[in-house]
């Protein structure tokens, strides 16, 4: 059973197909649980479970042999309509069960909280009220962490408590030692009826528990920050946002960034280094056109809280959102309105980083020539005339890569790969693995297009190692369609299989569907299967 798989949840989607797919001697029955209609991506046939008809029910009771008392429970709980969801039966069942006196024909979080107050338990309703705010599966050692000394429970109370909550079917065992609430329904409902008072309290006990044991990751410690109003709220939301893009997870770190600035004091009374650090992430995340649009009205009133170098690192978040929007002029004018302070401070990798974005936004809006000349500006400005080669502190490779994409973009490979070689010696000088994945990648895709296949052959298969070493999946996937399409060219049809397969399981695992069903098309040509 897999419960709340959405269209971001590729391990479960991925390990889903793989069932599907496997042979097996005895019928197997998967459920999984969704709040989306759409089950085309599995490829097989899905039968949805909707609501159970009520003579159905009533059906399967009597060939149960299933007492009267029972029977009449049933047809009392099911007597309103035709039909009815099994988590309703459920609730109406139990608070029936309990001698409960009250309606049943409310809503399903009504019915909820009805089953909740049925418990008389004052020490089950202090651990309910700890689990419901540590989350809706949690572990036992937390929770015992969290009630033991609350209220005047000790911890023989509280495993007692656990042992009645899970004969009430409320908070389960749920395995490796972790309890979990049977329904979502019942943790909304257990957390929406705790006085606001008390579960600031608790998730302040909470936060405290997080800071002790260090078994919780940035997100939840930021979450229990955010709701006990503590001081360190931002900086914990700002944490947040550097765990969920270090995690890929780019929607959930513009998020927190903007929680993050939303709570932090403004200027004077507030940091505004900090607050630039947070606005400047923002323009690092790669977004849906809605989600940038609500950024950039972010950012744009940050700019009211800043000046000087602080403003300039917001005007380049902008420019960088503005490129991706395809509003180029206005991406040309934020960078520039950034030039001015940064230069004048002698911050010279961020003159880099910015001249760079600038030569990129004129290179995607067609001007590659422009793209050049600022590029080749910004170089000597920062290497004093010396050019490509030069000894610097300064990290050049991703500089140089840009050069050469503006001559890619220009039908210039010749131009482009020995940018791209500048780039790949200055990745070795200063011993940059990411430089080397990405210059041996580029130098690999310019090999391919000038015909030049035992050359892209090498660096392909060197960025693919590197690419595995770093667990960068992304980039092994797409190395792996460029390896097939060498292989193809030299009539090596094993490779070619092969790179396919591995770049078809890494796609779906990533969700990228684009790439997915590209080395499906590709293996079905070829007759082979994933």
């Amino acid at each position: 059973m897999f419960d709340d798989v959405d269209r971001y949840d590729a391990t479960s989607r991925n390990l889903l197909r793989r069932l599907a797919s496997h042979a097996t001697t005895n019928a197997v029955r998967v459920f999984y649980i969704t709040a989306e209609a759409d089950a085309g991506w599995l490829g097989l046939p899905v039968h949805g479970v909707g609501p159970v008809p009520r003579e159905a029910v009533r059906s399967t009771l009597l060939t149960e042999r299933t007492p009267a008392s029972v029977v009449e429970a049933v047809e009392a709980a099911t007597a309103d309509s035709p039909e009815i969801l099994p988590i309703r039966l459920d609730l109406r069942l139990r608070l029936l069960f309990d001698g409960y006196v009250g309606s049943i024909d409310g809503d399903l979080d009504a019915l909820a909280s009805s089953r909740l107050d049925a418990i008389a338990s004052d020490d089950a309703r202090v651990v309910l009220d700890c689990a419901a705010v540590l989350g809706e599966r949690v572990s036992d050692r937390d929770l015992l962490a969290m009630a033991a000394g609350l209220d005047g429970l000790d911890r023989g109370r509280v495993t007692d408590a656990l042992a009645r909550l899970h004969t009430e079917n409320v908070l389960l065992v749920a395995g490796n030692g972790e309890r979990a609430f049977a329904h979502r329904l019942l943790w909304n409902a257990a957390y929406e009826r705790i006085p606001p008072k008390r579960r600031v309290a608790l998730h302040q006990r909470a936060l405290m528990l997080c800071d002790l044991s260090g078994r919780f990751d940035a997100s939840v410690r930021a979450r229990h920050a955010t709701l006990a109003r503590h001081p360190q709220r931002p900086v914990a939301l700002a944490e947040a946002a550097r765990f969920a893009e270090a995690s890929f997870d780019d929607p959930g770190a513009a998020n927190f960034a903007i929680a993050a600035l939303h709570t932090a004091p403004p200027p004077p009374e507030g940091d505004a280094e900090f607050r630039a650090n947070v606005a400047e992430g923002l323009g690092r995340y790669r977004l849906d056109r809605t989600r940038r649009h609500k950024v950039v009205q972010v950012l744009t009133r940050e700019l009211e809280f800043t000046d000087g170098i602080a403003n300039a690192r917001i005007e380049l978040a902008l420019g960088r959102l503005a490129t991706a929007d395809g509003r180029f002029d206005d991406a040309v004018a934020h960078f520039n309105r950034a030039l001015g302070p940064i230069i004048a401070a002698g911050m010279l990798d961020r003159v880099l980083e910015v001249y760079r974005f600038l030569g990129l936004s004129y290179v995607r809006a067609g001007h590659w020539r422009k793209a050049v000349a600022e590029l080749e500006e910004g170089l000597d400005l920062c290497t004093l005339g010396e050019g490509p080669r030069a000894v610097t502190d300064l990290s050049l490779w991703r500089y140089l890569l840009a050069v050469a994409e503006a001559h890619r973009a220009a039908g210039q490979l010749d131009k482009a790969r020995v940018w791209a070689e500048h780039a790949l010696a200055q990745a070795e000088r200063k011993d940059e693995d990411l430089g080397l994945l990405r210059t041996h990648a580029l130098l690999g895709w310019l090999f391919r297009e000038r015909g030049q296949a035992a050359r892209a052959r090498v660096h392909v298969i060197r960025a693919l190692s590197l690419a595995r070493h770093f667990g960068d999946r992304l980039s092994a996937a797409e190395l792996l369609l460029q390896r097939a399409q060498l292989a193809a060219a030299d009539g090596d049809r094993e490779t070619q299989v092969r790179s396919l397969q591995e770049a078809a399981r890494l796609s779906d695992l990533l969700g990228w569907r684009a790439g997915a069903a590209h080395a499906r098309k590709q293996l079905a040509d070829l007759g082979q299967g994933v």
